[in-house]
């Protein structure tokens, strides 16, 4: 005895806010055995069947906040990385202010000690004309020279400051790996200057740091995650009891023994006509509940969900 068969599925299933979940499919099932047992009347045989099944959470997994849980999660992650990127962008934007400004100061020390260099170095030449003329000693001379060679030294270790500075502000502005443009030397333009700044009250001052920095609204962020964890930690702690629920029809054709047989496209023709026409309706309703023994896993997951939203909060 051998036996042939073909099955074939097809179908859309999905999930609804509220924690519903359906299946709405179509199956199909040929069946042949060779040679024909007599004792079998249809050979071959096509089935169909079509139907859609229902299950609707009624503790665990029920409601729109624990469904839509990973969805908001997921636009939170986003979020938090957004504000990741502006608080860099802010980070990177005063770094590089404080570096310009951290340049001029080098370049005017620079200057500075290029001036006290050179005015050392005059007073060099006129002890070295006053000891020609015999009004002072070698000892003064010698004393200003000591002094016009640590102005010397001054000069030369705020000229590298100037350097470091330059190179540090070219980093931040990432003028690229291109070694002439890490060549080009930066000129400041911007003086400095004193300004008055009227200073804000300290309210206001709170209510503009929690509009304005991201790192707070990043943490602000990290409290929204946290509370959304905890509410689906909570939830997998519940009993599991869903109803359940279906409806269906099918269909069955086949060929007697003996001759006139259909070909297999109008039996599965037949068995389609017999879903259309509502032939052989089926269904069924019940509940299904079920509870962990212990359920430690969920208290776990619930307890770490709490530890995390504790830690957001003391940040």
């Amino acid at each position: 005895m051998k036996n042939s068969s073909v099955t074939g599925a097809t179908g859309v299933r999905g999930l609804y806010s509220s924690g519903l979940t359906y299946d709405l499919g179509y199956q199909l099932a040929y069946n042949r055995q060779s040679p024909t047992n007599p004792f079998f009347g249809l050979n071959p045989t096509v089935s169909s069947n079509l139907g859609l099944q229902l299950m609707q959470p009624l503790l665990r997994g029920a409601g729109y906040a624990v469904n839509e849980a990973p969805v908001e999660q997921a636009k939170l992650l986003v979020a938090r990385g957004d504000l990741d990127l502006y608080t860099q962008l802010q980070s990177t934007a005063f770094e590089a202010v404080q570096a310009y400004w951290n340049l001029v100061r080098a370049r005017r020390e620079r200057d500075t000690a290029k001036n006290a260099y050179e005015v050392a170095q005059d007073l060099v030449r006129d002890n070295q004309k006053r000891l020609e003329a015999g009004t002072m000693t070698r000892i003064d001379v010698l004393t200003a020279a000591a002094e016009a060679a640590r102005r010397k030294e001054t000069v030369i270790r705020s000229e590298n400051g100037v350097g470091r500075n330059e190179d540090a502000l070219k980093l931040l502005l990432s003028p690229g790996s291109r070694l002439d443009y890490w060549n080009v030397a930066i000129e400041p333009t911007t003086l400095p200057e004193l300004q008055d700044e009227k200073l804000v009250d300290e309210e206001t001052a709170v209510t503009q740091a929690f509009e304005s920095r991201s790192d707070l609204q990043a943490i602000e962020v990290d409290m929204r995650a946290a509370d959304l964890s905890l509410l689906v930690a909570k939830d997998s702690e519940l009993m599991m009891f869903n109803i359940l629920g279906s409806y269906g029809f099918g269909g069955l054709d086949g060929n007697k023994s003996g001759p006139g047989s259909d070909t297999n496209v109008r039996l599965w023709g037949n068995s389609l006509a017999s879903i259309r026409d509502g032939d052989f309706p089926t269904w069924s309703i019940g509940f299904d509940a079920s509870y962990p023994i212990g359920n430690r896993t969920a208290d776990a997951t619930r307890h770490c969900a709490e530890l995390e939203k504790e830690r957001v909060q003391i940040t």
